[in-house]
């Protein structure tokens, strides 16, 4: 039954009316029992098709190597920026040159400004502080050399390096020496020299993190903080990311909450997802997981200049060995220029350049199709978003289309389920 201010209510009652008929023809003692299986399946369908329809949740999950700039996108299309002192602005979700987020971030509307932490599990915790451990033990970077973020790595990821080391006030240090050049000290290392075995190592690491006091699960904006709340979310979203704050233990997800709607939908609720950067590993199941759902539309995002990237080719082939029928509707490309990479392109038939970004646009739309041919997907919906320059609401109406679309695929499913069944009741006889 659906709340009155569903705008699908009136499809629904139909469907509700052929299900009611087909459950009565169903439970007629006549009726032979391979036509029951057969008007079983009509009214099974008739619930799933419903059942999508009734739910208007939707999510929108950014999907993106890292540094793409996936993070920066997001901030620009919802408003989630600050105002710094130089008058420039800053956006909300801590950005850098990749490798930033800890963990899956999710931004949705709520009654305040807040953020929501998912904390890990006490095994995988230990499993991080393991790899942490095993990386230092050995005399191996850390970061960038060593660790991926993707779940066959052997290593562990910079951004999960980064936190565990701010927790146990391990953090490398990089102080200006008297003739102004900068000396790394590493307290791990030195840790590490002290302590050379692995089990003793983990064991001081833990007990220097005081798990025990990060305990906290929310945190809500208070005016008494003396902060604007978007500011203030800045701050504590950066602190909670890196590790820094007393009260939280590394985090599995964060939630975003904000006050405000991140799309202008009147009949749907809308999550953004900033997923973890894609580093070496494209096949992850975290990621992967959001084709599978009908309410997920899952952005690949892509640098422009090669466009559509390698991983955005190799997650769409593995979604369709897979089996995913839908990606025409689920999934997008949403291309994400730097300035004045559009203006760069050349027309191949007089080899000039173009004479504006949005001729740009059009020109590497044209490539894009022509690279997802074979995989059948030339159709799949495309947009350009430079986050410094462009307007956000075309972007904004991009993703809200898609969404729409989602939405009359649902619908049409449901009134091909309904003709089904008028037309197995009208001619059941025969049937």
């Amino acid at each position: 039954r659906p709340p009155l201010d569903h705008p699908d209510q009136d499809l629904m009652w139909e469907a509700e009316v052929a299900a009611r008929a087909l459950v009565e023809l169903r439970d007629r003692p006549d009726t032979p029992h391979a036509f029951e299986r057969r008007l079983t399946e009509y009214i099974e369908e008739l619930g799933r098709g419903t059942a999508m329809l009734l739910k208007r949740d939707h999510q929108v999950a950014f999907i993106g190597s890292i540094g793409v700039g996936k993070s920066t996108a997001i901030c620009k299309l919802t408003g989630l920026e600050v105002q710094k002192e130089d008058g420039t602005v800053t956006p909300v979700l801590e950005v850098g040159g990749g490798g930033i987020t800890v963990c899956e971030v999710h931004l949705r509307t709520g009654p305040g400004y807040g953020l929501i932490v998912e904390p890990k599990g006490d095994d995988e915790l230990r499993q991080d502080v393991l790899d942490l451990a095993d990386s230092i033990l050995r005399t191996a970077p850390s970061s960038d050399e060593d660790g991926s973020s993707g779940q066959e790595s052997q290593g562990i990821s910079k951004e999960v390096s980064r936190a565990l080391r701010n927790m146990a006030g391990l953090a490398v240090q990089r102080p200006k020496g008297a003739d102004g050049k900068r000396t790394t000290i590493d307290p791990a290392k030195e840790l590490a020299a002290q302590i050379p075995t692995q089990r003793e190592f983990v064991v001081e690491v833990l007990s220097r993190m005081q798990l025990h006091r990060r305990d906290k699960r929310d945190v809500w904006y208070d005016s008494s903080s003396g902060k604007l709340p978007k500011a203030w979310l800045r701050d504590m979203f950066s602190a909670i990311n890196n590790g820094r704050s007393p009260d939280f233990t590394l985090p599995r997800r964060i939630e975003v909450v904000i006050p405000e709607r991140l799309l202008q939908a009147d009949d749907i609720t809308v999550r953004f997802i900033d997923t973890k950067g894609i580093d070496r590993n494209a096949a992850r199941e975290d990621i992967e997981v959001h084709f599978d759902d009908p309410h997920t539309l899952a952005v690949l995002c892509s640098p422009f200049n090669n466009a559509p990237a390698a991983e955005t080719r190799l997650l769409l082939e593995r979604a369709k060995d897979a089996g995913v029928r839908t990606l025409d509707v689920n999934a997008a490309l949403l291309v994400l220029p730097r300035p004045s990479e559009a203006l760069a392109m050349k027309d191949d038939a007089t080899s000039t350049t173009v004479e504006s970004a949005q001729e740009g646009y059009e020109l590497k739309g044209e490539q894009i199709g022509l690279a997802l041919e074979p995989l059948g997907l030339q159709t799949l919906g495309v947009a350009f978003y430079n986050a410094n320059e462009d307007q956000p609401a075309t972007a904004q109406l991009f993703l809200l289309d898609r969404l729409n679309r989602a939405r009359e695929s649902f619908r049409n499913r449901v009134q091909e389920a309904i003709a089904g069944s008028q037309a197995l009741l009208r001619n059941h006889g025969e049937e």
